[in-house]
Formats: C-alpha cells, sequence, structure tokens
C-alpha cells in the first residue's frame, strides 16, 4: 500500500500528451527518483509488480473517463455538444494567446480581438 503511494505521483508525468519544458523535468525528475527506489528497494519482484499495477490502474481510469463520455454522447448528446463546443473555444483562445506570445517576443504589437 505504501509503494502504491509513492509510484502513483511518479507515473503521472510519463501520461502527459505533449510534453512541454515544465513536463520534460518533471519526467526526468520522476525517472530519476524511481530509479532511486528501484536501487534501494531490496525485493525487486515487488518493485516491478507495484510498479506495473499502477500503470495497469492508470490506464484503467483512462478506459473508464472515455467509456463514460462516449456514454454521454449516446445518453445526452445536447450536453456532449455543449461539451466539444467549450473546448473548441478554449483550444481557440489558446491558439491565439500562443501567437499573441510570440508576436510580443518578436517584438511585434498584438492584434486587436473582437470579443
Amino acid at each position: 500500500a505504501e509503494m502504491n503511494n509513492i509510484f502513483d505521483p511518479l507515473t503521472s508525468p510519463f501520461n502527459a500528451k505533449q510534453p512541454s519544458e515544465d513536463v520534460s523535468d518533471e519526467s526526468q525528475l520522476a525517472k530519476s527518483v524511481l530509479h532511486l527506489l528501484e536501487e534501494k528497494c531490496t525485493d525487486h519482484k515487488l518493485f516491478l509488480d507495484t510498479y506495473a499495477k499502477i500503470k495497469a490502474d492508470a490506464r484503467d481510469r483512462k478506459e473508464k473517463r472515455k467509456n463514460e463520455k462516449k456514454t454521454e454522447a449516446i445518453i445526452d448528446p445536447i450536453a456532449a455538444a455543449k461539451r466539444r463546443i467549450n473546448k473548441q473555444t478554449h483550444e481557440k483562445n489558446r491558439r491565439k494567446r500562443r501567437v499573441d506570445e510570440i508576436r510580443i517576443k518578436h517584438g511585434v504589437p498584438t492584434k486587436r480581438r473582437r470579443t
């Protein structure tokens, strides 16, 4: 049980979709901590079994979330559509922010945006 509490936060940085600078630093730190734990652990079979169990649990949770989204799309298509529209809006604003940051970085004034 104690090893589960140690492993769970250490595996999450590896699951990031698009590694950024911060995530790669986190994953490097997590890798080094896992390596130290593996060296200090006297029972390597216990270490590997626990690590595999944590990875399988994370995979199962992800699969459960995917299935819940699919089920919601069938049961409540209006809520699913609202969620997709909301996600698209956030993605659009994120892209605009990124473009503005790049413009500022290169010294180009930002465009005025209609709201």
